[in-house]
C-alpha cells in the first residue's frame, strides 16, 4: 500500500476504502489490506486452528472449515510450526548432557 507515513491510521483506511469504492467496514477493504501486507508470508509459519476444532463454537453459525480469528492478547499466541523441532533439539541436549546443559557450555 503506497501511503504516506504521516497519515493517521483512520485516514489511511478511509483513503484505501475510497480508492476501492467501498466502506472501511467492507470485506473488500480487509482483503485488499491482507493482500498488501508485507508480513503476510509469516502467516504460514503458524498453526491456525480451524473453527470446527474449537469446542465452544456454535457450528450452525459459521463455516466450520474457516480458520479461527485469534484475538486473545493474554496468551502464548498461535503455535509456531517450528516449536516442536526446537523443543526436540533442546530435549535431546538435555538427555545427552543432563545438568551441563544449564551451564550453557555447549550452546
Amino acid at each position: 500500500m503506497n501511503t504516506s507515513s504521516h497519515m493517521s491510521p483512520v485516514t489511511r483506511l478511509e483513503s484505501a476504502a475510497s480508492r476501492l469504492g467501498c466502506s472501511v467496514l467492507d470485506e473488500d477493504l480487509a482483503l485488499y489490506l491482507d493482500n498488501e501486507d508485507e508480513l503476510k508470508h509469516l502467516r504460514q509459519c503458524f498453526h491456525i486452528p480451524k473453527i470446527k476444532d474449537l469446542p465452544t463454537t456454535d457450528k450452525s453459525l459459521v463455516n466450520e472449515d474457516d480458520d479461527c480469528v485469534y484475538l486473545c492478547g493474554n496468551s502464548l499466541g498461535l503455535l509456531p510450526k517450528n516449536v516442536k523441532l526446537y523443543l526436540d533439539e533442546e530435549l535431546d541436549k538435555w538427555a545427552k548432557m543432563c545438568v551441563l546443559i544449564s551451564h550453557d557450555i555447549y550452546n
